[in-house]
C-alpha cells in the first residue's frame, strides 16, 4: 500500500514529526549529501526537477483534495500529535513547490492545525502573501532553515550566510524560527552556524550524514562539539535536540576512546 501524502515517518525523520507531509519528489539544491539521491530512495527521490507525486493526485487542485480529506480524517490525533511538518522528499519553498506548499499549509494554519517547514530557499520572504499568512498564524508555524556551513556541497542553494539573514529577518517579524544542524559535515563547521544564531534562534536539532557511518567523524572533535554547544544552549536559553545518529555515535565510541574519562 503506498504511503499517502499525509502520513507518520519513521526512522530518522520521526524525530522531527510524529507526521509529515511529502507532495513533492526532487530537489534542485544539488546537494551532494542528499539522503534521498543516495542509497534505497535514490531511484523514487533524488530528481533534480522537482515534480507532484502520483500519490498527490499529480495535479495541484487533487493535491489539495486529498490532503484536505486525510487531515480532516485525521485532525484530532494530528493536532494532538504537535502538527504537520513539509518535507522529506524536497525543499518545500521552490519556486516548483511553494504554490503546493502554501495552499496546504494554509488550510491547516486556518484549520488551527500546528506546521513546521524546513527549507534552503530564501526568495519566498519577498512574498507579501507567505509572509502575511506566517504572522497571522505565527502561534501555529515555525520555519527552519538548513545550516551547514558547506556552500561547495550545496551549489544551487543559497549560500549558509543567506538562510541566517533570512532567519535573522524572520525572527525579526515574530515568525518563530528554528536551525536543522543537519547533517553534520564536520563539527567545527557546524559549531561555527551555531555560533552565528545563537542570539536569535531559540531551537536547534542536530543530527549526522544519514546513512549513519561512524568513520565519517572525529569522537573527540565530537566531545568538544557537545561541551560548546551545552555550554551556549545554558547560558542563551536555547533548546537543543541531538538526533540519536550523534547520540549514538558519541556513545559508542565513547567507549573505545583512549581519551575519555
Amino acid at each position: 500500500m503506498k504511503t499517502p501524502i499525509i502520513y507518520r515517518p519513521a526512522g530518522a525523520a520521526a524525530e522531527y514529526a510524529t507526521w509529515g507531509c511529502n507532495l513533492y519528489r526532487g530537489c534542485s539544491h544539488g546537494c551532494t549529501y542528499c539522503y534521498n539521491k543516495r542509497g534505497i530512495f535514490s531511484n523514487s527521490l533524488g530528481g533534480e526537477t522537482p515534480e507532484i507525486m502520483a500519490k498527490a493526485g499529480g495535479s495541484l487542485d487533487k493535491a489539495l483534495e486529498r490532503f484536505k480529506r486525510l487531515l480532516d480524517k485525521r485532525y484530532g490525533t494530528i493536532v494532538r500529535d504537535g502538527g504537520i511538518f513539509f518535507s522529506f522528499t524536497t525543499d518545500p519553498m521552490l519556486l516548483d513547490t511553494i504554490a503546493g506548499t502554501i495552499m496546504c499549509v494554509e488550510y491547516a494554519l486556518k484549520r488551527g492545525v500546528p506546521v513546521q517547514i524546513l527549507t534552503k530557499a530564501t526568495w519566498w520572504l519577498d512574498r507579501s502573501d507567505v509572509m502575511e499568512l506566517f504572522y497571522d498564524h505565527r502561534n501555529l508555524v515555525r520555519v527552519g532553515y538548513t545550516l551547514t556551513g558547506h556552500d561547495e556541497m550545496e551549489p544551487c542553494a543559497p549560500p549558509n550566510e543567506e538562510r541566517i539573514q533570512s532567519m535573522q529577518y524572520l525572527d525579526d517579524c515574530n515568525i518563530p524560527v528554528f536551525a536543522s544542524i543537519e547533517p553534520v559535515i564536520d563539527f567545527p563547521s557546524s559549531l561555527a552556524m551555531i555560533m552565528e544564531i545563537a542570539g536569535f534562534c531559540k531551537d536547534i536539532r542536530i543530527g549526522l550524514l544519514s546513512p549513519y557511518s561512524a568513520k565519517r567523524y572525529d569522537w573527540n572533535e565530537c566531545d568538544r562539539f557537545i561541551g560548546k554547544v551545552n555550554e551556549l544552549a545554558s547560558s542563551r536559553n536555547i533548546k537543543v535536540y541531538y538526533k540519536d545518529s550523534i547520540r549514538r555515535f558519541y556513545k559508542e565510541n565513547a567507549q573505545i576512546n583512549p581519551t575519555n574519562t
